[in-house]
């Protein structure tokens, strides 16, 4: 690879009391010579482990649904440098990057290719990522004629504002070899061979087939004046590529 534990606060509740209704002694010598040695003197001590509270750390959250059916998917297990996550019922997983570095997460499900996102840990962020499923794959590639090849990858590329609105215009160029390069394009097909994203439809350039490797990515948008970088920060100019596997890369320029 080129160069997340939620808190959970326990309330002890302890209820006592000696309650006697004592109305019918009338003994006054009578004391009390209960003592209740028991004196609470349990510290707290457990030490604040919590990755969300390391300052060396920064969360990484996803929200991952099938791209197919926009059904949230459960179970694809996230790993990162130093921390887990699998996504719940909801599709919802977080986890934690070392701060101020690149990072490669890998999400896996035994239904969908094995996913990879790359960025830069700079701040806290997150992803809502469309997962293509094996048979997805198949289907799409049959519809545009396409053959995936298991020892390529497949890369996305997703260019968006600050506003988190599509960078229509936007063309990415790479150096390493692939076979064809997508864009969404509101056909009945879905997409189109091309690499500079059209106007009204979803951001994304899609390089299919790619040779596996680290990738050059160059982000050329309509407007000169915007500056690209990851989702959480960095410049976004790299890539990976690893065989039967999609890479996914989120961009903000602006």
């Amino acid at each position: 690879m080129r160069s997340m534990i939620p808190l959970f606060a326990c309330l002890a509740l302890a209820c006592g009391g000696d309650d006697k209704d004592d109305t019918t002694n009338t003994t006054t010598t009578e004391s009390d010579t209960d003592t209740d040695a028991d004196a609470d003197t349990d510290a707290d001590t457990d030490a604040d482990t919590d990755a969300d509270t390391d300052p060396n750390r920064v969360t990484v959250d996803f929200a991952v649904v099938d791209l197919l059916t926009g059904q949230p998917v459960e179970g694809m297990a996230f790993t990162s440098d130093g921390d887990s996550d699998t996504s719940d019922g909801g599709g919802i997983a977080s986890l934690t990057t070392p701060l101020d570095a690149d990072f490669e997460i890998v999400g896996t499900q035994a239904d969908y290719y094995p996913h990879i996102w790359v960025g830069y840990g700079g701040m806290d962020h997150g992803y809502e990522t469309n997962l293509i499923s094996r048979g997805g794959g198949y289907a799409i590639g049959l519809q545009l004629g396409l053959s995936i090849d298991p020892a390529k990858g497949v890369v996305v590329v997703t260019v968006e504002d600050a506003a988190g609105n599509p960078l229509d215009g936007t063309t990415v160029n790479t150096t390493s070899g692939f076979d064809v390069a997508l864009v969404p394009d509101g056909s009945a097909a879905g997409f189109a061979p091309g690499q500079t994203t059209i106007a009204g439809q979803s951001a994304w350039v899609i390089f299919v087939n790619v040779d596996p490797g680290n990738m050059d990515v160059d982000i050329v948008t309509a407007d000169t004046a915007l500056t690209c970088r990851f989702a959480g920060g960095g410049t976004a100019d790299w890539a990976v590529s690893e065989a039967d596997s999609v890479t996914n890369m989120a961009v903000v320029c602006e």
